[in-house]
């Protein structure tokens, strides 16, 4: 029986990298991405350009029996899936008053639950492989207090604690699981802070999306505990162990939460009239 390897999120930025080298890998692949995601033109191009099996399903991932649905897929088409990459998430950049109850519900849906749940179907296949990898996508983000992306942060802490436990609990399985936990991707600059540095500091604080699936598939494979692929990650990865804790909350705001404009307070009479 073919085996697969299961990418969810794979449209765009990173897991559609993460499907590129996959396919150059030979690996055969299962595209799951959120309806309306054109993975059907994706999938024709790995076909074409590396002679591997590719599949795919795009779903509402906002319905709580969509993992399920996934699973079943699966099962129905005789899908044995021994990679399983859970890329899947969205983020966010408001104050947590202005959030609307529906998208706080939907974050912590997409970032935490659907890949708790894909991870629990899926696990009792993987165990049946002779060797199996997970690789669950995280944020640095996630070791920060961030203001204005308080759910996202709170989501991706969650996926980091998930994983590495994980990881605990199969410690003499033939499963591997692994976290990639990375800086910021340059397909997804927040507009405040690439406001507040210059394209240098920008630029030098990002990683390619194909850089960060680089380095998520290789450490996978070399089964990796934690990935932190490139100097941004690594860097983000030190600050937050190192420096205190009143330091990381002042940096973070500093570059997360749009500056307050300057008023114009009329001038002082005398200045007004003096020559």
């Amino acid at each position: 029986m073919q085996k697969f390897t299961l990418i969810t999120g794979a449209s765009g930025g990173i897991g559609r990298e993460m499907a590129f080298i996959c396919a150059e890998k030979s690996f055969n692949l299962l595209l799951v991405a959120l309806a309306n995601s054109n993975l059907a033109e994706l999938s024709e191009e790995l076909r074409s350009k590396y002679a591997v099996e590719v599949n795919f399903l795009e779903l509402d991932f906002s319905r709580i029996d969509a993992a399920t649905d996934l699973y079943e897929w699966c099962v129905q088409n005789n899908y044995e899936v021994d990679m399983l990459i859970n890329n899947l998430g969205i983020g966010g950049k408001e104050k947590f008053k202005d959030i609307r109850l529906d998208e706080i519900r939907q974050m912590i849906q997409l970032n935490a639950y659907v890949m708790s749940a894909i991870t629990n179907l899926f696990l009792p296949m993987l165990n049946r492989q002779p060797r199996a990898y997970i690789l669950n996508v995280s944020s640095t983000a996630s070791y920060f207090n961030i203001p204005n992306k308080i759910v996202y942060s709170a989501t991706k802490a969650y996926v980091n604690t998930f994983t590495t436990s994980l990881r605990n609990e199969l410690k003499n399985s033939h499963v591997s699981v692994s976290l990639l936990c990375h800086g910021g991707s340059t397909h997804r600059v927040d507009p405040e802070v690439e406001k507040k540095l210059n394209n240098y500091f920008t630029t030098l604080v990002h990683e390619t999306p194909h850089a960060i699936a680089k380095a998520g598939i290789e450490g996978m494979l070399k089964n990796k505990k934690i990935i932190l692929p490139g100097f941004p990650s690594k860097f983000y990865m030190v600050i937050s162990r190192i420096i205190p804790g009143f330091l990381a909350d002042k940096l973070v705001r500093k570059l997360f939460v749009p500056s307050s404009p300057k008023k114009n307070y009329p001038k002082p009479i005398q200045e007004m009239t003096s020559h």
